[in-house]
């Protein structure tokens, strides 16, 4: 049999939000807390979109910050989120962070697209760059919708591994029961703003299930921390999870000192 690609792939539709002046992502400054107004990133889509691909960081801001990402759709003043609590991090020096993901949802034709910052003070800036993709014939269309556990004011659930180095901690629970089903699931890691945090290295474990029989559905997930850059990746598994599920994730780092070693973890799922 002669090999072939495995999925029929995508097809560019755009690149936002980018500044080719700057060779970076266009700098969002926020003008106060919680959600600032949104900043559209294209009038209408010249066509359906089934894969987002979003690149984010830092702007001038020089202040380590966690903040919220959220995409909306719908004309300006009216937006309506349909992907929220996209948790993010912000790093303490001012040169644009690669890092990403992908999130696999569906956009129509036509509509106008835009994201809005959950911010946790003024003056923040925040740099994020877009491209939507477009599914080939006999692709797979994204989820048409999604939700957030474990998310609050731009922080997720603190989990602290422990004072033992290297040593997986205790299960710390995301949410006692989905509020809905999965179908695929965005996990989101940070260092809860911690503006001095030490350098380090861990792993993360999530696991379904009750109290003392939680099961295993991904581990060792791999983060760092530094004091200025720390690489805290947004990992999106494909994995069902029921509605009413229960959902805990434990860590381990490499050190022990009382704030460093811990970090926070929230949730994007798909349907």
């Amino acid at each position: 049999m002669a090999d072939g690609p495995l999925s029929s792939g995508y097809d560019l539709v755009g690149a936002y939000n980018w500044d080719t002046s700057t060779s970076t992502a266009t700098e969002f400054i926020t003008t106060g807390a919680g959600a600032n107004t949104a900043q559209e990133l294209v009038a209408s889509l010249s066509r359906d979109v089934d894969l987002i691909e979003v690149q984010y960081g830092n702007g001038a801001n020089s202040t380590m910050h966690d903040y919220g990402l959220n995409i909306a759709i719908g004309a300006a003043a009216s937006e309506q989120i349909v992907i929220p609590d996209i948790l993010a991090h912000g790093k303490s020096t001012s040169s644009f962070s690669r890092q990403g993901m992908y999130l696999p949802f569906h956009l129509p034709s036509g509509q106008r697209i835009s994201y809005i910052v959950d911010s946790d003070g003024a003056t923040r800036g925040v740099a994020v760059g877009y491209r939507f993709w477009a599914k080939r014939p006999g692709g797979k269309v994204g989820y048409k919708n999604a939700f957030s556990e474990g998310y609050n004011s731009r922080a997720g659930i603190t989990i602290d591994p422990g004072g033992t180095a290297n040593t997986k901690g205790s299960w710390t629970e995301i949410t006692a029961s989905t509020s809905q089903a999965m179908k695929s699931v965005l996990i989101c890691m940070t260092i809860n703003s911690n503006a001095n945090s030490g350098a380090c290295v861990g792993l993360v474990d999530l696991a379904v299930g009750a109290a003392s029989s939680e099961q295993v559905v991904i581990e060792n997930m791999c983060y760092r921390g530094t004091t200025g850059e720390p690489v805290l990746p947004s990992l999106l598994y494909d994995i069902e999870i029921p509605s009413g599920t229960r959902i805990a994730v434990r860590s381990q780092c490499s050190i022990t000192d009382s704030q460093d070693r811990k970090m926070s973890v929230s949730l994007v799922g798909f349907n």
